[in-house]
């Protein structure tokens, strides 16, 4: 069942058109990558992502292409958020960048399967005890630059809100 089904803006059209005809290319995929130091509540960080994903249909939006008289962005009534970890602790720094790198490398050209809510994934890498490395990955389709900034807001309100109960 759909929450909500809405033709695309040309924009997004034109943006679904480039990726579906070049598949694993990485084309409209973004990548945002951030350093955490300190205490950071990773379990508060998850449920926190989880959160703002169901509250904000765009991240629970798909895109159905084929059969359809017109491309159609689907709203999800809920969505799984795509979590990987890896706790590389007992690497140097110089062997911690070269994974890194591969992994943004090899995640980008992973892609998205837009007919799948969300279209955005976390990965966590623990590099010492009190430091935390994200790499989110999204489709463009969901997220422009305007919103971007009221989405993280969102984050760290309500990761202060998940954090205090």
């Amino acid at each position: 069942l759909a929450d909500d089904l809405y033709p695309l803006s040309p924009m997004q059209q034109g943006m679904l058109f480039h990726t579906l005809t070049a598949p694993g290319s990485g084309v409209y995929v973004t990548q945002l990558a951030w350093t955490f130091g300190g205490a950071v509540d990773m379990t508060a960080f998850r449920r926190t992502w989880e959160a703002v994903i169901q509250r904000q249909p765009s991240l629970r939006t798909s895109f159905v292409a084929e059969d359809a008289d017109q491309p159609l962005q689907w709203v999800h009534p809920e969505a799984t958020l795509p979590w990987e970890e890896h706790d590389w602790r007992g690497a140097d720094e110089a062997e911690q960048q070269s994974r890194f790198e591969t992994l943004v490398s090899e995640d980008r050209a992973r892609g998205f399967d837009l007919r799948t809510p969300p279209l955005l994934r976390l990965t966590v890498i623990r590099t010492d005890e009190r430091t935390w490395r994200i790499l989110w990955t999204l489709h463009h389709l969901i997220v422009d630059g305007w919103s971007l900034g009221l989405l993280f807001q969102e984050l760290f309100t309500t990761y202060e809100q998940v954090r205090s109960g």
